[in-house]
């Protein structure tokens, strides 16, 4: 068969197609009309389940700390959002006894447990996870479950600060800044590749680490060593370890014991 031939046929087909009207219809006007309609039936119904109100139970509510609250009424205390209306899209209630079958049911879409000595557990300086209960085979269990646990990490970044505040330390991130020969800052990306220039500076703002045991029973003449060192100030020596360290860097005996006393 020639080229000729197939271009014959396939005009003839296209004339044919063209005539019909009930083809046209299919080809042009119907996508036109249809598809617009379901993109925005899927975009309503998309938005409906994102930002529908889900039940979140709290088993144990009483055995919360005051502060940092976790909950405020019947949500989430707003300052654990970014967006502090979105508080309104998780309902909290609160019950007595545990009900897994409401969450097999769909009636809540996630329980969270609260261990009754919470309140001990974090005056004793320790983490306290509570027990998350959700449905990983239904979808609106299984998104209320990562909005919660992301909820849940920021709570605890409260209390860590104010446990820190508590404890008269800072509880600012580590911070990387460039200061300019002219005295101004710029703030750094934690991990980013940057040209100093003659009269700039590199400025590392890192934590230190937890340490282990109390500080106030630490060997003094390891303190003297991060004095000298200049890993902590004298001043800092005197506050956290109660270790009194002098001008010249020696540690003063008697000053150590009174801090200590």
């Amino acid at each position: 068969m020639s080229w000729a031939n197939i271009r014959l046929i396939f005009f003839r087909e296209v004339r044919d197609q063209v005539r019909d009207r009930r083809t046209l219809f299919m080809i042009v006007v119907l996508p036109i009309l249809l598809y617009p309609a379901l993109g925005i039936g899927l975009v309503q119904l998309t938005v409906l389940f994102t930002e529908a109100p889900r039940t979140v139970v709290i088993v144990g509510g009483q055995y919360l700390p005051d502060r940092p609250p976790l909950v405020e009424g019947d949500h989430f205390a707003p300052t654990l959002f970014e967006h502090e209306a979105d508080a309104a899209l998780l309902k909290v209630e609160t019950a007595s006894e545990l009900d897994l079958d409401a969450v097999r049911r769909g009636t809540v879409q996630l329980i969270v447990e609260i261990p009754p000595d919470m309140r001990d557990q974090l005056a004793a300086g320790k983490q306290v996870q509570p027990k998350i209960h959700h449905n990983s085979a239904d979808e609106r269990s299984s998104l209320t479950y990562l909005r919660v646990v992301e909820l849940l990490v920021k709570w605890k970044d409260q209390i860590l600060e104010e446990r820190l505040s508590r404890a008269g330390l800072s509880s600012a991130p580590s911070d990387q800044l460039l200061r300019r020969a002219d005295g101004t800052t710029q703030k750094l990306a934690q991990s980013s590749l940057i040209r100093i220039t003659s009269g700039e500076t590199l400025v590392s703002i890192a934590q230190g680490g937890g340490g282990y045991g109390d500080p106030k029973t630490r060997d003094p003449e390891r303190v003297r060593h991060d004095v000298r060192e200049r890993l902590i100030s004298r001043a800092r020596a005197a506050e956290i370890y109660r270790v009194a360290i002098t001008e010249a860097g020696d540690i003063d005996y008697a000053g150590t014991a009174g801090l200590r006393a």
